[in-house]
């Protein structure tokens, strides 16, 4: 029996894409999406941003804010 790499990498990113799923899920700033827009546009950076979640109970790194950002502002 030969071994066959380009199978067994098709198996494996099959088997990949059905762990994974569909991992797709609100992020929790969405919530306030105007708001972290609006702030955002008026001046505010990023770890100002982060302290304004913090006051509203949301505990985000400020990594994670950037991207969001970054994506939706």
């Amino acid at each position: 029996m030969k071994f066959d790499a380009q199978a067994e990498v098709q198996k494996l990113k099959y088997e990949s894409k059905l762990i994974a799923g569909n991992r797709k899920k609100a992020s929790k700033l969405d919530k306030h999406k105007f708001e972290l827009i609006e702030i955002y546009k008026q001046g505010s950076n990023i770890v100002e941003l982060q302290r304004w979640l913090k006051r509203k109970g949301i505990n985000a790194h400020w990594s994670t804010i950037q991207r969001w950002v970054k994506k939706h502002g």
